[in-house]
This record gives C-alpha cells, structure tokens and sequence, in this order.
C-alpha cells in the first residue's frame, strides 16, 4: 500500500482514525468537561494515554427505576 502512497493499518482504515467514541471525546472537548462511558476505567486511561491527555475517571452505578436493574458507568473528566 505504500508504492500506492496509502497509508492504511492493516485493517484497512486510514492511519490516525479514531474509531471510538471516547477517542473522538477525548481529542474534540477541552480541559474540564466530562462524558460518561460503559467501557472500563483501565481502558479508557489507556486511550487517554494513547493521545497524551491526562483523564480522572469515577465508577458510578445506575439504577432503571423501572426494571431496578443496575448498570455500571464511568464518568471521565478531561484535566490535560
């Protein structure tokens, strides 16, 4: 691909894509806001460093007063 002057991963998306929504999150909201995730906590921290941002992140848990079922949350808060 790169006699063709294309730079692609080997699953063939552009290099430097992002692919997920906390990635988009992380790279386009500035120093102070927050977005709330289902990913992990661990994961999220790695996608932060990945881009070199620097995240606090708390686990919440949610209850649907309709079913009382809980779900497990991650608010992610952007400090760098």
């Amino acid at each position: 691909m790169k006699e063709l002057g294309l730079n692609m991963t080997p699953v063939g998306r552009p290099a430097g894509s992002m692919t997920s929504i906390e990635s988009i999150a992380l790279n386009t909201l500035k120093k102070g806001s927050s977005f709330f995730t289902t990913k992990k906590d661990k994961d999220i921290t790695a996608i932060a460093t990945h881009y070199k941002k620097k995240v606090r992140t708390e686990r919440l848990y949610t209850i649907s007063p309709l079913t009382g079922k809980t779900m497990k949350v991650v608010k992610v808060t952007i400090l760098k």
